[in-house]
């Protein structure tokens, strides 16, 4: 008697391989825009906290660090 390849557990391997396809989409998509580079906004706050850690070790005085983080703020 032969015995199809659905009544060995064919649907289900089937299935199982559909949702690894599936979340290989998913990984994909969540990882593709991270090749793009930092958003305006990841860089923004880069720049920012290394004008807090620049202030921080008196590198920079108060009125440039109020100008700096203006400017910062505007863009």
């Amino acid at each position: 008697m032969m015995h199809s390849f659905y009544s060995w557990g064919g649907g289900w391997m089937m299935l199982i391989w559909w949702f690894v396809i599936a979340i290989g989409i998913g990984a994909l998509i969540k990882w593709l825009p991270s090749l793009a580079g930092p958003s305006e906004s990841e860089g923004r706050d880069r720049a920012v906290e290394e004008l807090r850690r620049r202030y921080a070790n008196s590198e920079i005085d108060e009125d440039e660090f109020r100008k700096k983080l203006n400017t910062l703020k505007d863009v």
